[in-house]
């Protein structure tokens, strides 16, 4: 059992709900008592059910790896088939997280809060490093308005191929809205990675065809999630690539990562961190009530 407590944000109409126990996972987004993450009926559920739920970070690798085998520097590192008979999402999506402060502030009028926490990537990765999440929730101008900033760091103890990132489950359907989620982005420039017969990005690159999608883009800038009538939320980050999923009926993924599935074989050196050095992204949830 956990010796960390579910940590509570609240700034203005908002509240977060942070889990050190399950992977370090938001498990609530809520805006005026509407709840913008998918949690499954019932109770909050455990390890059993560690892909499918809230919004969680992917670390050291996000996606799959292909048969789990991750290749780097001369040597093949069997990784655990979380998702057989591929690795998929990481080391830290189920394991327990270390909470390194807690702090709320308020400022010209706006009240905000945030927490850290940090988790070492763990015996089943071969490098060592440790990667910190920072969330802060903010108040907006009005009580319509608020904001979730969200920033991931990678420190390598060793040199390691890695890739971050987030994985946000929006449900489709919300009460009081008049109509199912509906999502856009600007797809001017955008390229999609091939996938094979494994549904496994390549590096060959293709336009952006119709959906369903569980593909990985390049050059997506902001997402805009939409219930009609009741709420607009963006996603905008500071990542090379953007993993869209809609391939379920009750809720869609956005998510920004710093590079593609299989990163180590798509991206070779480029998804490459050194010893001593680190990686990071930012991502930005924006939300307006109407």
């Amino acid at each position: 059992m956990s010796s960390h407590a579910s940590i509570v944000l609240r700034a203005g109409a908002a509240r977060v709900v942070v889990e050190p126990t399950f992977g370090g996972r938001l498990s609530s987004l809520s805006v005026a008592g509407v709840e913008l993450l998918w949690q499954p009926d019932g109770e909050m559920p455990g390890a059993s059910h560690p892909f499918g739920w809230g919004s969680f970070v992917m670390a050291p690798f996000a996606g799959r790896v292909r048969r789990g085998e991750l290749k780097f520097d001369g040597k093949t590192h069997q990784l655990a088939q979380a998702m057989p008979p591929h690795a998929i999402h990481g080391t830290v999506f189920d394991t327990e997280w270390e909470v390194d402060g807690v702090w709320s502030a308020s400022a010209d009028g706006r009240s905000g809060a945030s927490c850290e926490l940090s988790c070492d990537l763990g015996p089943v990765w071969p490098f060592r490093g440790v990667v910190h999440h920072r969330i802060e929730l903010s108040e907006g101008t009005d009580a319509q308005r608020g904001s979730l900033t969200q920033h991931l760091r990678l420190e390598a103890a060793d040199a390691m191929p890695v890739s971050l990132g987030w994985h946000p489950w929006f449900p489709r359907l919300l009460p009081g809205a008049t109509g199912p989620l509906e999502w856009t982005f600007d797809r001017a420039g955008v390229q999609m990675f091939q996938r094979d017969d494994d549904g496994i990005a390549t590096a060959d690159m293709t336009d952006v065809p119709p959906g369903p999608w569980d593909d990985c883009f390049a050059g997506i800038g902001t997402v805009t999630v939409r219930w009609p009538g009741l709420m607009e939320l963006t996603v905008d980050h500071d990542c090379p690539v953007v993993v869209l999923f809609d391939g379920l009926d009750h809720a869609v993924c956005v998510e920004p990562q710093t590079g593609p599935p299989d990163a180590a074989a798509v991206w070779g050196d480029r998804a490459t961190v050194a010893a001593g050095d680190h990686r990071s992204a930012r991502t930005t949830w924006t939300w307006t009530a109407h």
